[in-house]
């Protein structure tokens, strides 16, 4: 019989710490998004996941991938807009999981590890 020590979770939210470069554009975001956001939506189809991208304002006509990353830009600038600052970044610490109908909180729990920290513009990590 095997006793596991360490620590265990079925949690399935995290802390992130995410800091954005002053001036990050939203074409910036959506370049770094983009692969995301292709397994994101290959994942997500509108037709399973209607009630997520519709309370969002994202129809079915308007389900594609440019829609999507213009959501998911716009949403994170406006989610470090009002953050902390320090020095050239702004920076939040939030939870976000994949236990609720919000398409950002969907992404950012499993799908932000998908991009490579490009440390000029953003910076991310995660926390239990």
């Amino acid at each position: 019989m095997r006793i596991k020590s360490d620590f265990i979770t079925n949690s399935s939210s995290a802390s992130f710490l995410i800091a954005i470069k002053n001036g990050t554009t939203k074409e910036a975001l959506r370049e770094i998004f983009r692969e995301s956001a292709q397994r994101f939506m290959r994942d997500f189809s509108y037709e399973d996941y209607d009630y997520m991208f519709s309370d969002e304002g994202i129809s079915e006509e308007d389900y594609n991938e440019e829609e999507i990353l213009n959501f998911l830009a716009n949403k994170m600038l406006g989610e470090v807009k009002d953050g902390l600052s320090l020095g050239d970044w702004k920076a939040i610490s939030r939870e976000y999981g994949n236990e609720s109908a919000m398409l950002f909180d969907n992404f950012i729990y499993g799908y932000l590890y998908g991009i490579e920290n490009h440390d000029e513009i953003i910076k991310y990590d995660s926390y239990m």
